[in-house]
């Protein structure tokens, strides 16, 4: 029986040649990465038994009830999520533009089933482009080189940063969290009126809405159709986020 020895040389080689297929794919189809943080991010979740009383009474008025029918709120296991407003737009529009990925600390099962939520029908997040505490390299430490994607090519929108490896810092586009349940507020020592007396954020001036809008002017200023013969390969979308954020002040 022939001996099958692992050669960590020959994997980095071969992690290599798929960036470099990848990018060069993005680049013929006008398209970057996108990695999306969950929790905070793209859906506020809170286990069933953490909810305070103000909000369990809220949630036994008919107007709350009627979230779950009208698809503003989940169960997924012993987790209530409350998808961001402005979230299937988001990912509708985002998608046009990159290839999303998602990369949470929480578990793989519930990573599936979160993205299951936001996206039923598979349209924009393959399942492969979901990333889990499991896949860390470094405990709770999210590192694009799991992402297997390259960085000259590649932005993150997370609510953290610091969760973040430090050269992946600079690919981080931070946003405000998402808190919607009474006790996000309270971890986050923020002051919470209980649902029922209170609205939701905005879904035209939220965060979701001016991160994307930020996000498009990246597209546009990365793939400038002005420029004469580009290298788009040898661009990097993190100077360009320094170009934008001077020229528009508006990226954290």
């Amino acid at each position: 029986m022939t001996k099958i020895t692992y050669d960590p040389e020959s994997e980095v080689s071969n992690m290599s040649c798929d960036r470099d297929a990848n990018l060069r794919s993005l680049i013929a189809r006008k398209k970057l990465n996108l990695v999306l943080d969950l929790d905070n991010t793209l859906i506020h979740a809170i286990k069933t038994k953490d909810i305070t009383p103000s909000d369990q009474q809220c949630l036994k008025h008919l107007r709350c009830r009627n979230w779950f029918k009208e698809g503003k709120l989940f169960k997924l296991d012993d987790y209530l999520v409350k998808p961001r407003p402005n979230v299937y737009t988001f990912l509708k529009e985002a998608s046009a533009l990159f290839d999303l990925s998602v990369f949470t600390l929480q578990t793989k099962d519930y990573a599936n089933k979160a993205v299951e939520i936001l996206d039923p029908k598979g349209l924009y997040i393959s399942p492969l482009n979901v990333f889990s505490r499991e896949d860390c390299k470094k405990p709770m430490m999210k590192d694009l080189d799991v992402v297997n994607q390259d960085e000259r090519v590649t932005l993150v929108v997370d609510d953290t940063k610091w969760v973040w490896a430090a050269d992946n810092q600079k690919n981080v586009i931070g946003l405000n969290p998402y808190l919607f349940f009474e006790v996000g507020n309270k971890q986050w020592n923020m002051k919470h009126a209980g649902l029922q007396l209170r609205g939701d954020e905005s879904e035209k001036y939220g965060e979701l809405a001016r991160v994307l809008r930020e996000l498009k002017k990246i597209h546009i200023a990365f793939f400038d159709t002005e420029a004469n013969q580009v290298d788009y390969e040898n661009r990097d979308v993190r100077d360009v986020v320094e170009d934008v954020r001077k020229n528009f002040r508006l990226l954290k």
